[in-house]
């Protein structure tokens, strides 16, 4: 939100104006901004997914009108469906709600 606010607005000191006002400025902010994306759960601006798109889109026609298109073998893979891939990875991290959790999970861990 603080680049965002920098970037659009040119607010360095988020702190020297009231809450009000930033969450009015917050709200003005393109749909494009970092803030609202994460607010979203949005990995790629709407430019992005048009980009990917086009980029699909002319690899499938050059592929079409290739030998190994004609024979139906080996198809490009898509870039957008590359971005948008929500496997994730598999995490060891442990969180803990409340510093007491943590305590006692790391006497379990270390006899104490």
């Amino acid at each position: 939100m603080e680049c965002d606010l920098a970037e659009a607005y040119g607010i360095h000191d988020y702190t020297a104006y009231t809450a009000r006002h930033i969450a009015v400025l917050v709200g003005g902010l393109s749909d494009g901004s970092r803030t609202k994306m994460a607010l979203r759960g949005d990995k790629l601006t709407q430019d992005q997914i048009l980009t990917a798109a086009i980029a699909d889109n002319v690899a499938l026609c050059r592929w079409l009108l290739s030998t190994d298109g004609a024979k139906g073998r080996n198809r490009p893979a898509s870039v957008l469906a590359i971005l948008t891939d929500d496997k994730k990875k598999e995490s060891d991290a442990i969180a803990y709600d409340t510093p007491e959790d943590f305590r006692m999970a790391w006497a379990e861990i270390t006899g104490g």
